[in-house]
């Protein structure tokens, strides 16, 4: 993760473990779950690849709400 801030979120927390994906979109990147709330992650560097917004790794990689970040 290169870029990300903490967001606030008015639903229950899906699964109640960290590392979660809450939601994803183009427009607003990806919403992890953390132990203590959620951020929302605007750019990351997948292992062997170039930094890149969380928009372009949506559209290449298929992830989907509910899945894990290691």
């Amino acid at each position: 993760v290169t870029a990300a801030e903490p967001v606030e979120r008015n639903s229950q927390r899906q699964e109640g473990r960290p590392g979660g994906i809450v939601e994803m979109s183009t427009k607003i990147g990806l919403v992890v779950e953390t132990g203590n709330g959620f951020i929302q992650i605007q750019a990351l560097q997948p292992a062997g690849k170039r930094p890149m917004p969380a928009a372009d790794f949506i559209r290449g990689y298929r992830l989907a709400a509910g899945e894990f970040f290691a």
